[in-house]
């Protein structure tokens, strides 16, 4: 009798959710028939709906004055959104309120544009500007809040450019915090970002590679003018990946610094830059700013796949990295090192401007490709590196305007700076007194 009263109450209660359409999981579209752009006027949806309770999917299908608006009145808790689907263009813009989907496409396989500049946005998982084939998403960021993934431990990614779409990301302002950031995710993606202001925070507990300029086979850049980037993993100007060593398709990276400020790895983390790693192709171009970095520098990056554990057997995907800096900052602890052209990998720093401080310099052995080339810029090593120094420059491998007849290299240890080796060039001897290099003279070499 309770078995029977039992599947009697479960029946009634299924037959009411098939009635009953406010609960059940659908997918209501943007049509703008309320007319006022607005989120939370039930006419501009499919159905007279407004999608939410994390349970309805959001398809915004219409652009330009038929916009989608969330302002400081609106609750928006929809489960997945769609900013452009599937061949319909779609804008939404963000001004104030509380933002909450699952996940976030924008351009899924066509033209969407979403806008922030107030507000407050979590979206619990992952975000793709620019999705599939066709897809050509564009998000700007002038203000606000966004924060991907639901804890400090539980960061989600942000795509810009996947799988085989095209993505560009413009940060102003504001404070965007996410696990993983890709500029350019998967084969035949093509990514940009610019960012000029704000604070990015990127990085999750034991997320090692978690900002990508170009990634898994995408072909991406990013320009930095300012703001401030945290980054709590390795910093990768191209940085490939695949299923096996047969199946790594080489990601292309370029990455320009103005000015602005990045910090890669705190303590006890040590994370690197590395420009071209794991059969990739980086380049790196530093105008200004500052590099905090709590690992090393690294220009020509190879990483080891693991084919075998018993016995042991690794399959090494060398990079391709290049490094020209004409001004700024990058500083790195007295423990660790630049590395150039290491362990297979190919690397050429042209140290044209600006001063790059560490503990040590490590340039490729043969089988490995390194260059130092110094121009205008300084090198700061901790400790007596003399000799080091002294080494490089006798295999060529540091050099001065490119190995010009008349041009110098010169270094000392605790004369220019007290308890470092300081590293810098002159075109040719008589420049040495209008540079102000006089105290560098005790140690000095000319490419014969």
């Amino acid at each position: 009798m309770c078995a029977k009263r039992f599947l009697f109450v479960a029946a009634v209660l299924l037959l009411g959710l098939i009635a009953n359409p406010l609960l059940q999981a659908a997918t209501r579209t943007w049509d703008h028939e309320g007319g006022d752009n607005r989120w939370d006027t039930a006419a501009n949806w499919s159905n007279d709906m407004i999608p939410g309770g994390l349970a309805d999917h959001a398809r915004i299908v219409l652009a330009g004055a038929d916009e989608c608006l969330i302002d400081s009145a609106v609750v928006a808790e929809p489960k997945n959104v769609w900013v452009g689907y599937e061949g319909a263009a779609g804008d939404l813009r963000m001004t104030g309120g509380v933002f909450t989907p699952n996940n976030t496409h924008v351009g899924r396989a066509s033209v969407g544009r979403f806008f922030l500049s107030g507000g407050t946005v979590n979206t619990t998982n992952l975000m793709h500007v620019g999705d599939d084939p066709g897809g050509d998403g564009t998000f700007t960021m002038s203000g606000g809040v966004m924060s991907l993934g639901n804890s400090d431990v539980d960061w989600d990614t942000l795509h810009i450019g996947r799988d085989g779409a095209t993505g560009s990301v413009t940060i102003s302002d504001g404070v965007l915090s996410t696990g993983t950031f890709n500029v350019g995710n998967q084969v035949d993606s093509l990514a940009t970002l610019l960012i000029s202001g704000g604070t990015i925070n990127v990085g999750e507990t034991l997320n090692t590679n978690a900002f990508n300029v170009a990634n898994n086979g995408a072909t991406g850049s990013a320009t930095i003018t300012g703001g401030l980037i945290n980054i709590s993993g390795n910093l990768n100007v191209g940085n490939s990946s695949g299923d096996g060593p047969d199946d790594i398709i080489p990601s292309q990276g370029e990455l320009e610094m103005l000015d602005g400020i990045i910090n890669i790895g705190a303590d006890p983390d040590l994370r690197d830059l590395r420009i071209g790693h794991n059969d990739a192709v980086g380049l790196m171009t530093m105008r200004g700013g500052t590099i905090n970095i709590n690992g090393g520098l690294i220009v020509g990056s190879t990483n080891y796949e693991v084919i075998s554990e018993e016995p042991l057997e690794e399959v090494p995907h060398p990079g391709t990295g290049h490094l020209i800096m004409t001004g700024g900052l990058i500083s790195i602890p007295d423990a660790n090192s630049v590395a150039i052209g290491t362990e297979g990998s190919t690397g050429i720093l042209d140290l044209w401007g600006g001063t790059i401080r560490a503990g040590d310099l490590l340039i490729g052995e043969p089988g490995s490709g390194g260059i130092l080339d110094i121009r205008g810029g300084t090198l700061l090593l901790a400790g007596d590196k003399t000799d080091t120094i002294a080494g490089y420059m006798q295999a060529g491998l540091v050099t001065a305007y490119g190995g010009a007849m008349d041009a110098e290299l010169l270094y000392d240890f605790d004369v220019a700076n007290a308890g470092m080796t300081t590293v810098a060039a002159i075109p040719e001897p008589t420049t040495m007194a209008l540079l102000g290099l006089g105290g560098l003279a005790l140690f000095r070499r000319r490419r014969r």
